[in-house]
């Protein structure tokens, strides 16, 4: 099957769901390793000062297991939606994209408003660079520095032009 190649648009149209599985994702693994540490920290006691019971271990290792399989859960929520989930600590994924023709990834982190970075796809976080200015539905990038009026469409006869106004027309209409 065919992977998604998503537009900037698109991936921000996802967002509002993305962001709320990935909010999940990250409380998941918090509580993961918040259950470790417990782990960790119960075990390591001395036997004759209160060690943990074997009932004990075994509720924390089904908690675990609980959380472990609500984190594969929303994984295959997200990679249904066509992007992957890159890190769980940091709430950080990937949408394939396109940039200038070439296969990319557009990159997205909790508590990012919207999909605003990109990276080639050998690169990781750390080559995360900013969206050109206007990313098109094609994924090529223009410049809007190099376009001027005269590549706009002429104006219609029957819409009014609105981005040829006198900017003093306002203050003089009623």
């Amino acid at each position: 099957m065919a992977r998604r190649v998503f537009t900037p648009e698109e991936a921000n149209k996802t967002l509002p769901l993305v962001r709320r599985i990935v909010a999940d994702v990250v409380s998941a693994h918090r509580e993961i390793q918040r259950l470790h540490a417990e782990y960790h920290q119960r075990s390591s006691r001395l036997p004759e000062r209160a060690a943990m019971s074997k009932a004990d271990r075994e509720a924390l290792e089904i908690r675990v297991q609980e959380q472990v399989g609500q984190l594969q859960g929303f994984r295959a929520e997200l990679k249904s939606i066509g992007c992957i989930l890159k890190d769980e600590e940091k709430g950080l994924l990937d949408f394939p994209g396109k940039i200038e023709g070439r296969d990319v990834w557009l990159c997205w982190m909790l508590g990012e408003d919207t999909v605003g970075f990109w990276h080639e796809l050998d690169a990781g976080f750390t080559g995360r660079q900013p969206l050109p200015r206007t990313v098109t539905d094609s994924g090529t990038s223009t410049s809007t520095s190099t376009r001027s009026a005269l590549d706009a469409p002429p104006a219609s006869p029957h819409v009014p032009d609105t981005t040829r106004r006198d900017p003093d027309a306002a203050r003089r209409d009623p």
